[in-house]
């Protein structure tokens, strides 16, 4: 192999891909095949592009409300028995759960259900 053919493929090595690299595999090939790295995408892409129908904002701000609920972040703060603890925190989950629900539904309509 000439001299300049092995540097061109040292210094492109990392960053083309032939047949011929071997059975291992590229790791943005795995990450695509991540769901969690879709749904992230899918989520930035919504944002960035401000696509999120007005129902999807409603039961984002309702996730936003159940995230900060001050009542769970007083108890949190002020050291309150465990019990209210855990109250105000399955209270402020349950909201949050309810606002994710609402973004699906909003966004499974939008789309069309597929």
């Amino acid at each position: 192999m000439s001299e300049r053919r092995l540097s061109s493929r040292l210094r492109d090595g990392f960053t083309k891909s032939s047949k011929t690299d071997g059975p291992g595999m590229k790791i943005h090939t795995l990450l695509s095949l991540c769901p969690y790295t879709h749904l992230w995408r899918t989520g930035k892409r919504l944002v960035v592009e401000r696509k999120l129908p007005e129902s999807a904002r409603t039961g984002a701000c309702i996730i936003l409300l159940g995230l900060f609920c001050p009542f769970f972040w007083i108890a949190l703060l002020t050291g309150a028995s465990r019990g209210e603890l855990l109250f105000h925190a399955t209270h402020s989950g349950v909201v949050m759960l309810i606002g994710v629900i609402m973004v699906l539904v909003a966004l499974v309509r939008e789309g069309g259900g597929g």
